[in-house]
């Protein structure tokens, strides 16, 4: 019976890079975890999600803002309050990604760049668990960090409209 599995055996079980978990408590609490986040857990990670730094190979990808009233209203609004009381961030940007096969952008993604002061674990950790608690099924969630010393994406962002911090004008 795979219930009675040690949860340490089962989750390397289905640690497989394919496999979506769904957790569902006896109260009727229900935790859906993606393959990369039952990665997380085994690696005990889960819960601390970290700024990757270092000489990682950088993908280039295409990007389109996406309107502040195209982001789901909920996940809009707790990003705004969630900004405003740490003031860790720069701006908050929001983008889908084109499909480099079709070269559309199909829009079930939200896409997060956090420009912050610097690469801050904690209001990271936090801000990706609030936000994946608050993402529509429909839709993949992902979020990356810059720094001001990342010249080349800064210069991208500052030609899109940030999420947060609102801008008059």
């Amino acid at each position: 019976m795979i219930c009675s599995l040690p949860a340490a055996v089962l989750f390397g079980f289905l640690n497989n890079k394919r496999t979506t978990v769904r957790v569902m408590a006896a109260g009727g609490g229900t935790v859906r975890l993606k393959p990369e986040a039952v990665a997380a857990l085994v690696k005990g990670e889960f819960t601390h999600s970290r700024v990757e730094t270092g000489n990682k190979r950088k993908e280039e990808v295409t990007l389109l803002g996406v309107p502040d009233e195209k982001v789901p209203m909920k996940l809009r609004q707790a990003i705004r309050v969630f900004c405003a009381q740490r003031r860790v961030p720069i701006g908050v940007y929001v983008f889908h990604q084109m499909d480099p096969a079709t070269g559309q952008y199909p829009g079930n993604d939200l896409r997060v760049i956090l420009w912050l002061r610097d690469a801050n674990n904690d209001f990271y950790n936090d801000f990706c668990l609030m936000a994946q608690r608050l993402t529509p099924r429909h839709l993949d969630f992902y979020c990356a960090v810059v720094t001001s010393d990342d010249a080349p994406t800064i210069a991208f962002l500052q030609q899109n409209q940030p999420l947060w911090p609102l801008l008059r004008g």
